[in-house]
């Protein structure tokens, strides 16, 4: 009997050539490098779209403060104008009343 490689005798199938594996082994390895890099990018992309969501929703906020702050003033300033009305109505009144 000739000599045979201990996988050739054991009958478990061909022989496998060590290039082709190591060729299958590397396309393996670029396939989750590909697969990685796609995923590190999608989440870069949510993360991204997060924070601009993030600073859209702070800047809407500023806007509001800013627009409740104005109409604030607004109110106080006719406020202001209708007590100092109503104040010259009553000297008026006692003017004519004396």
């Amino acid at each position: 009997m000739g000599r045979l490689s201990a996988h050739s005798r054991a009958g478990a199938g061909p022989f496998i050539c060590p290039e082709l594996s190591h060729r299958a082994q590397q396309e393996q390895m670029e396939k989750e490098k590909a697969k990685e890099a796609q995923r590190a990018g999608l989440q870069r992309a949510h993360a991204k779209d997060i924070r601009r969501q993030m600073r859209d929703r702070q800047q809407q906020l500023a806007r509001e403060r800013v627009a409740a702050f104005e109409e604030c003033q607004q109110l106080e300033e006719e406020a202001r104008q209708r007590s100092q009305r109503i104040t010259q109505l009553k000297q008026q009144k006692i003017q004519e009343l004396r």
